[in-house]
């Protein structure tokens, strides 16, 4: 999908990709804060 991405779009599907990796980031970085402010500490 990426090539075809940038064959068809050229540098705008460059920026396609880029947000698709920036979601994907994102929403990692969002799940760990949740688990790390919800998980109970011990101790």
């Amino acid at each position: 999908m990426p090539y075809y991405l940038l064959k068809s779009r050229g540098a705008k599907g460059l920026l396609i990709i880029v947000g698709f990796v920036g979601a994907y980031v994102g929403a990692l970085v969002v799940g760990i804060a949740l688990y790390v402010l919800c998980t109970p500490s011990a101790g």
